[in-house]
């Protein structure tokens, strides 16, 4: 499994060009494929009049990652994405529990906002994997409010002075965004498990 997995999935539900039914009520799509879009969100615990954005990001997650993770492990993905739905207003909170052991030691774990604000906007985009579940502020950058809720999303790719990324209830539909390199908007996110681990141990910070 490599992020090219994640962003295929996350780029073939953008591609539907999918968009709500009503206040969060259900979903359309431009192009045929509502239907398995819908048993996809119902599958990760959507339900109707619920917002969405989480939902779908770790519904890419699943289904990039199910097909091919040790069986073993995969009770445990379950369980952190479900965690990650409720609390995604820490990843640090998330990051430190436990059970994530095995797949941390895979190599998936979260960058905390405290590690983004000591990083250059250089060493965020070097760190900043496509592919992994972004945790930001819905503003956008020609919004004044900021921090008033948080989002969750897929990183598509990285630029100079920022991200970009797929996000579902993005106003009305699934969007493709841009969020600066600004502590008031990413808010932290989740590597994906792969090959490729790069060595943190300057970076992360004491935990006890």
């Amino acid at each position: 499994m490599t992020p090219e997995t994640i962003l295929h999935i996350a780029r073939s539900d953008y591609a539907m060009m999918i968009t709500e039914v009503g206040d969060n009520q259900g979903f359309k799509a431009y192009h045929s494929g509502s239907r398995t879009f819908t048993a996809a969100m119902k599958e990760m615990g959507w339900k109707e009049g619920e917002g969405w954005c989480n939902y779908w990001a770790n519904s890419v997650w699943w289904r990039a990652f199910a097909p091919s993770f040790p069986d073993e492990l995969l009770p445990i993905l379950r369980r952190a994405l479900d965690d990650f739905l409720q609390e995604k207003d820490s990843v640090g909170l998330w990051e430190k529990k436990p059970y994530l052991m095995p797949l941390r030691a895979l190599g998936m774990r979260g960058i905390t906002l405290q590690e983004i604000m000591i990083l250059s906007n250089n060493d965020k985009r070097r760190y900043a994997m496509r592919g992994s579940l972004v945790m930001f502020s819905c503003a956008t950058n020609d919004d004044n409010e900021r921090g008033t809720e948080d989002h969750i999303g897929i990183i598509e790719s990285t630029t100079e002075s920022g991200i970009v990324c797929i996000e579902g209830n993005a106003g009305d539909a699934l969007r493709m965004t841009f969020r600066e390199w600004n502590p008031e908007i990413i808010r932290g996110w989740i590597f994906p498990v792969t090959e490729y681990y790069p060595v943190w141990n300057k970076y992360v910070l004491p935990t006890t």
